[in-house]
């Protein structure tokens, strides 16, 4: 038998390929290529200089922050100090205005400020009783000054008049100047006397009466000008304290505030003063009005003028005051009110007058004639 040849494919045929290699095959040719992604490489570099520029803004925000609150900070001292500045503007302002004032006492000046309002000094003359003891004067040149007491110092009177039975008449008194201003500035101001003590002898002796000479005074106060005078004085007010601020708003009665609040007004002889009295000057502002100086002086006391004159500083001048008390504008008028009215109820009423009669007409004689007459 004749064998029989195999037919060949022709080469261009590929043969079948196995199971695994044609499912490897068509997995490959199935599933996309996948690209080739760089940005590892890439994104690396620029994860950090984003995390260097976030770590520079989040400092920048907190130095901001700082900064921020370190500004809060000045400005509430800044605030501070402009409400400390304008409550000292407003204690200054008070002291140029004599009759603005608020309702309830005015409290002027810090209470760092040194020195306090006083008055007082050391007389001698002859010391009369009347009315029973009630009253006294005292006789300085031939001038009688009334010479009046508080109620707490009743028993420093008593003592006086002991004395003045005891000793005579003439006596060396510590006292404290009261003086009233007349409205009518041709007019000279009143002087009187409140006693405060008598240095009859070594026992007695105060220390005032041991500092002083006879009718030298010691005078704390604003020296200025007041409306009602001529002369400049030295203003004594009420010094301050919590006791007296609580006594005062106790009060009810306007008058008793004013008396209780009422300032004495020195009039002081100062030539070449070394600072000048405040002078009020109604056409400038507040703000513009010239500054009020505390003094503290020695001054003696004139009894033939009713004058005191400078004799030595016993301190430096200020421009700012002890804290003091003084009457407000509403208390003064309501005070004067009452005083007007307490007046006029005391004063006699003027007799009803009688019924006036009808005035006679007067009678008409008749002419007589004269020989002249009749030759005419």
């Amino acid at each position: 038998m004749s064998k029989k040849k195999k037919k060949r494919s022709p080469s261009n045929v590929a043969a079948p390929l196995k199971p695994q290699v044609l499912e490897v095959t068509q997995r490959f040719v199935t599933e996309p290529e996948l690209p080739v992604l760089e940005e590892p490489c890439i994104a690396e570099p620029e994860q950090a200089q984003q995390s260097d520029e976030q770590s520079l803004l989040q400092e920048h925000l907190e130095q901001n922050m700082r900064s921020l609150t370190e500004l809060d900070g000045q400005l509430q001292q800044s605030d501070e100090r402009l409400v400390e500045e304008e409550r000292l503007d407003q204690d200054m302002r008070s002291l140029f205005e004599l009759d603005e004032q608020p309702n309830e006492p005015n409290e002027q000046a810090p209470s760092e400020v040194a020195g306090i309002f006083q008055a007082v000094g050391v007389i001698v003359g002859a010391v009369k009783f009347g009315d029973e003891g009630k009253t006294a004067v005292i006789t300085i040149d031939s001038k009688d000054y009334p010479l009046f007491y508080a109620p707490r110092l009743r028993k420093a009177f008593d003592a006086l008049k002991m004395e003045v039975e005891r000793t005579g008449e003439q006596q060396k008194i510590v006292v404290y100047p009261r003086l009233i201003h007349l409205p009518d500035r041709t007019k000279l101001h009143q002087v009187s006397f409140q006693l405060v003590a008598f240095a009859g002898n070594s026992e007695n002796d105060s220390s005032v009466s041991q500092e002083l000479e006879p009718f030298e005074f010691k005078l704390s106060g604003l020296w200025q000008f007041i409306p009602v005078s001529r002369i400049p004085c030295i203003s004594v007010f009420k010094n301050y304290s919590t006791e007296r601020k609580e006594y005062i708003k106790k009060q009810d009665d306007a008058s008793k505030k004013a008396r209780y609040m009422k300032a004495s007004h020195i009039p002081l002889i100062w030539k070449d003063a070394v600072v000048p009295p405040f002078r009020f000057n109604p056409t400038l502002e507040k703000e513009q009005q010239a500054k009020t100086y505390f003094v503290s002086i020695k001054a003696k006391f004139n009894p033939r003028s009713d004058l005191f004159e400078f004799g030595s500083m016993t301190a430096l001048p200020q421009d700012k005051a002890p804290r003091f008390l003084k009457v407000s504008k509403t208390d003064k008028a309501e005070a004067a009110r009452v005083n007007m009215k307490a007046r006029k109820a005391i004063q006699p009423k003027p007799h009803s007058k009688a019924a006036s009669k009808p005035v006679p007409k007067p009678v008409i004689k008749p002419k007589v004639a004269t020989n002249s007459d009749s030759l005419r």
